[in-house]
């Protein structure tokens, strides 16, 4: 899956939930890899767009081989990136609890909601792209 966060910046994600192994092989790597190039050529999102790809994974190392297939790809852990949607989840859920349709002060009191629990683009894109994947442990 992708998202558009604004004109800027597009976060696409891989995931790899079912390993067997404690290691990213090759073919995850790629695939990480490839995604940016794919939405370019079939979204046309325009030439502007950074692209971001991130792999959510619970392996903690990375095959040798896919070393060739990791600049521009990040690292997010999967029991990480589950605790921080969970988190996400019950802002929003609390947040929708106070919704009032057209008022300001629940947008700002939200925005203020959403920036202090990292679940705002600003802070996704910073915690998506905190580690790259070619700075994990190479086996």
């Amino acid at each position: 899956p992708y998202w558009i966060s604004n004109s800027k910046s597009c976060i696409v994600f891989e995931d790899y939930t079912d390993n067997k192994g404690n290691s990213i092989p090759i073919s995850k790597s790629k695939q990480a890899f490839c995604h940016p190039d794919w939405i370019k050529h079939n979204l046309k999102l325009g030439e502007s767009l950074e692209i971001i790809s991130v792999l959510i994974t619970d392996a903690s190392t990375l095959d040798k081989e896919a070393i060739s297939f990791t600049d521009g790809v990040f690292y997010w852990n999967l029991i990480e990136f589950r605790k921080w949607a969970l988190k996400a989840i019950e802002i929003i859920r609390q947040c929708r609890v106070s919704f009032v349709s057209g008022s300001s002060v629940w947008r700002e009191v939200t925005i203020d909601e959403f920036s202090r629990g990292k679940i705002d683009p600003k802070s996704i894109l910073e915690l998506a792209t905190k580690i790259p994947l070619n700075s994990i442990k190479k086996v």
